[in-house]
């Protein structure tokens, strides 16, 4: 079933998927997009990647520590928001490939879209995919989605996100070198 949120998104072609057995630790990842900075260049092609984390379980105490800093009531439901930062190092994973063709530094996410189309139990299991949606200039730079769906054990979609990043070229990173404009390129 094709939910509300995906109608304005095109069928993603995804010919490389990532199969994970756990959560990606970020701190590598933070390294790996600190050095990603010498990729050049700002294109509107992206290559069809997603990324696959089966039967993902919720860690309390994580859990707990969001819902302290974010003041939210503990419940047996997930906060809205949450299931976001569990997929926080899946994006960046994805980012980091060696196929993504262009550098982290200076990507900024600048918005959601979630549709929750039932609560997300705390208890239960999940499996966890992110695809790399389509780019598109915009008056900044250029701006491509990352789509995120929590699906239960049966595969029911219950929680797909449509994130939106913004990269702006032109700008200086943080070694003091300025990124290169936008590259319209088409194949």
């Amino acid at each position: 079933r094709r939910v509300k949120l995906w109608a304005s998104v095109p069928r993603l072609k995804v010919s490389t998927m990532i199969e994970l057995r756990d959560l990606p630790a970020t701190l590598p990842l933070y390294a790996r997009a600190a050095m990603s900075s010498s990729k050049k260049g700002v294109t509107l092609e992206l290559p069809p990647l997603a990324m696959r984390l089966k039967n993902f379980h919720i860690d309390a105490a994580n859990l707990k520590s969001y819902c302290e800093v974010c003041q939210i009531a503990p419940t047996e439901h997930l906060p809205l928001t949450y299931p976001q930062v569990i997929a926080a190092p899946l994006h960046m994973a994805m980012m980091t490939q060696k196929e993504f063709p262009m550098a982290l530094m200076g990507i900024v996410h600048i918005r959601n879209h979630i549709e929750q189309i039932r609560p997300l139990g705390v208890k239960e299991v999940f499996d966890i995919t992110v695809k790399l949606g389509p780019a598109r200039a915009a008056s900044q730079g250029v701006e491509f989605d990352i789509l995120t769906e929590f699906a239960d054990a049966k595969g029911t979609l219950d929680l797909p996100v449509l994130g939106t990043v913004l990269l702006k070229p032109g700008e200086t990173d943080a070694r003091g070198v300025t990124r290169p404009g936008l590259t319209l390129s088409t194949r």
